[in-house]
């Protein structure tokens, strides 16, 4: 037998196991059982103009990192509201605990809870759970494929062609992506597609994508904890990410343009050409 697989191995699912329990400790915070809905902010804070922090936010990244600390010492962790914490060996955890806070602000279901494991720039494992829908999508470096609820799952074959796709956008009206940006990039791709959707959550419809649900996504302000774990899972099942220059995409790609397929990804590429050269 192979003993150095062996251990890799046992690594892999050290990992699964841990971050399925760094969920489970934070979910209860999040999740009303009984109602069968999720929970509201009580306090809420604005990180700048139209970016909300509430108390809800920081109280599961505190959950999901405590879990992770204990098991992984030595490893770093970059987190959304708080937490930052320098590794040794370049084991980096990526971690969004409320991806979509203006949904959860509003009651609307589109949220995802984000965790990512990477190597240096080499992601190891990723998982998003979407509390609305108790659903984990999950894939690791071990894996040909993904997981659902800790189920193979295989994504709908093949993609759409540009005509039939659903293509998701940003609808954050803020610095850095103002009301001309939105019209700009409405303008450029509308004509072309069967349609466009808005969820306000980046790891959301990264999961999505890998689900099958979205053809595509845009996103010119991507920040790691928003898209490490997502990129990762789109890849898994079959997907293409790079900026929107068509750069590979790197941890530390300020955008990214996600498609479902190769053929996908040029025509929204040509399309983006101008977008690109403005940003």
């Amino acid at each position: 037998m192979d003993m150095s697989n062996t251990s890799h191995t046992f690594t892999v699912d050290k990992y699964i196991q841990t971050a399925r329990q760094a969920l489970a400790n934070a979910l209860p915070l999040l999740q009303d059982e009984g109602r069968q809905k999720l929970k509201r902010p009580v306090q809420i804070s604005e990180k700048a103009p139209r970016d909300y922090q509430t108390d809800l936010d920081i109280r599961i990244e505190q959950r999901l990192v405590q879990t992770l600390r204990q098991a992984f010492p030595d490893h770093g962790i970059m987190a959304e509201e708080q937490a930052a914490h320098e590794g040794r060996g370049g084991m980096t955890w990526y971690i969004d605990p409320v991806d979509g806070t203006r949904n959860l602000l509003c009651g609307r279901p589109e949220i995802a809870i984000s965790l990512a494991l990477y190597e240096e720039n080499r992601p190891l494992l990723a998982m998003i759970f979407l509390p609305a829908r108790r659903l984990e999508i999950l894939g690791h470096e071990a894996s040909h494929g993904l997981f659902v609820n800790a189920q193979p799952f295989t994504p709908p074959q093949p993609p759409p062609a540009l005509d039939r796709a659903l293509v998701g956008i940003p609808g954050d009206i803020r610095p850095g992506f103002t009301a001309a940006d939105f019209f700009s990039l409405t303008r450029r791709i509308v004509p072309f597609v069967e349609g466009v959707r808005i969820s306000g959550a980046l790891a959301y419809d990264l999961a999505g994508m890998a689900l099958g649900e979205l053809a595509a996504r845009i996103s010119f302000s991507a920040k790691p904890v928003d898209v490490a774990a997502g990129v990762y899972l789109l890849k898994k099942a079959g997907g293409v990410v790079t900026d929107i220059r068509g750069n590979p995409y790197q941890i530390t790609s300020k955008s990214i343009l996600a498609a479902a397929s190769p053929h996908l990804h040029e025509a929204l590429l040509a399309l983006l050409d101008g977008e690109a050269e403005q940003s």
